[in-house]
């Protein structure tokens, strides 16, 4: 799978082999007739160490037939738990794994398409490499993660997840995507569960925090205290992961006139700018792409940047709202208090709950979100409110 300076010259270079340049790839393989690419990455694991996922209602109709290969597990209904309320959904839900995507990327054996190397510079469609490498390509697809710009001003979902076997069954049939019945602290926090047998589980401590380190001993003896609590005796220990993903106070601006560079994935802006999921965005632009290269065989990196202009505007109009609703939780709430927030939104119609996580808010839904009993002080909400309309 690796690439040579003897393959040909790529048409597409990929930097950075994370979920969306993989997701990416996997698309541009399925094609009958796929452009030459390489995916640089500099890590020796390809998709990393995560685990993604998403409801059944977040993915495209065109896009099942190639995204379902890709799911490691699947469930058919889900469950929110709150003080003084459950609530369970049947809406499916799923989740991809890195090890899952990185074997169905190795299948079958392909061309070689893989560089793993740093990329030192990048000047007009030249990429020189560490190695001392140098790439030339038509297109340079930038999926490197979260840039500088997104930090500025930004709160943090940031976890720490511990794939279990357990000594007995756990008994859980689905998913228990928030599990708030907890301490809070320093912040909004929650346990997210699942399921992959009957012994095996993946539990993650899980905060919206203004800091975005991860204490990961403190984390791990939570996850442990959680499953004591449970009664769940731990037999093994099989994976860790850890993560800190930006929730932005403002909304997205998208560059324009980047000659043959297109940032994708977080690096571009394409996720859900409150509760953090990707997927369904990196399945979104993937399949953009694989479009515009199928129907268009002379494309240009103006035709492919067309393609996505109809997903950056959905992501610009949600933005506008999801930033609102962060600078609410992260600014106006205070820490031990923003749970409140999600005490009350869960309660809201599944309809528009599912909307929410599709990004796909109508503007009855984003006034039925914030009308009501306020969760949080009503006078620092309008000064949050006022500030992002500064911003403007």
């Amino acid at each position: 799978m690796s690439w040579t300076q003897k393959n040909d010259s790529p048409v597409i270079v990929i930097l950075g082999g994370g979920l969306s340049g993989s997701l990416l790839a996997y698309r541009i393989l399925e094609l009958q007739n796929p452009p030459k690419f390489v995916v640089v990455e500099p890590q020796e694991n390809l998709c990393g160490n995560h685990t993604w996922s998403f409801h059944s209602s977040d993915i495209p109709t065109d896009s099942w037939e190639w995204v379902r290969p890709l799911i490691f597990r699947s469930w058919e209904q889900q469950e929110v738990r709150f003080q003084g309320y459950t609530r369970d959904w049947k809406q499916g839900y799923h989740s991809v794994t890195s090890s899952h995507l990185r074997k169905k990327l190795q299948e079958p054996v392909r061309e070689p398409w893989l560089i793993h190397d740093e990329v030192v510079s990048f000047q007009s469609n030249q990429i020189e490499l560490k190695s001392g490498l140098k790439l030339n390509a038509k297109v340079v697809f930038d999926a490197r993660g979260m840039d500088s710009s997104l930090s500025i001003q930004c709160g943090y979902q940031k976890f720490l997840g511990l794939d279990l076997q357990l000594e007995k069954p756990h008994g859980l049939s689905h998913p228990v995507i928030m599990d708030a019945v907890c301490e809070q602290k320093r912040g909004y926090r929650f346990f997210y569960l699942l399921p992959w047998s009957s012994h095996d589980l993946l539990i993650e401590d899980t905060r919206y925090s203004t800091e975005p380190e991860v204490d990961v001993i403190e984390f791990e003896n939570e996850i442990r205290a959680y499953c004591k609590r449970a009664h769940w005796k731990i037999h093994q220990i099989h994976r860790k992961e850890k993560g800190s993903l930006p929730i932005p106070y403002y909304k997205k601006k998208f560059s324009k006139n980047l000659q043959s560079l297109i940032p994708i994935g977080v690096r571009g802006g394409y996720f859900h700018w409150t509760t953090g999921y990707s997927f369904p965005y990196a399945v979104q632009v993937a399949q953009a792409l694989a479009c515009e290269f199928i129907e268009n065989p002379s494309w240009t990196v103006q035709s492919l940047q067309d393609r996505l202009k109809p997903i950056q505007r959905s992501v610009y109009k949600q933005s506008r709202f999801l930033a609102l609703l962060n600078r609410m939780l992260f600014l106006a709430a205070p820490a031990t208090e923003r749970w409140k927030i999600f005490h009350r939104f869960y309660q809201l119609p599944e309809d528009l709950i599912f909307r929410f996580y599709q990004g796909n808010l109508k503007l009855k839904d984003q006034a039925r979100i914030l009308i009501g009993k306020p969760p949080v002080p009503i006078g620092p909400a309008l000064l949050s409110a006022f500030t992002v309309i500064q911003k403007k």
